[in-house]
């Protein structure tokens, strides 16, 4: 296909209005502030979100009080409850 130059310049003709409108949309300042309405439920999830991240992701009283068992021979887990419990955590069924 080959477009000649009056083709271009037809184009560039229908083009240019289109162009000014464009630039005057860009430029010119708005008059409204800008603003973003959140919903109850986004701003409830959004504080859930905030607690859940500040949360330790170990429960260390709780590690300490294991080991401590564990280190004084009270921890008495079955085989049977520590299979099911890591296939279930990898995704398995137990």
């Amino acid at each position: 296909m080959n477009i000649g130059k009056i083709a271009i310049d037809k184009i560039a003709q229908i083009a240019a209005p289109a162009r000014s409108a464009v630039k005057g949309i860009e430029s010119a300042p708005s008059a409204l502030p800008d603003l973003l309405n959140v919903s109850h439920k986004a701003q409830e999830v959004s504080s859930l979100l905030s607690i859940i991240k500040d949360m330790p992701d170990v429960r260390q009283g709780v590690v300490e009080a294991a080991s401590k068992k564990l280190e004084d021979g009270k921890l008495n887990v079955s085989s049977d409850n520590l299979a099911a419990a890591l296939l279930e955590k990898l995704g398995g069924q137990g």
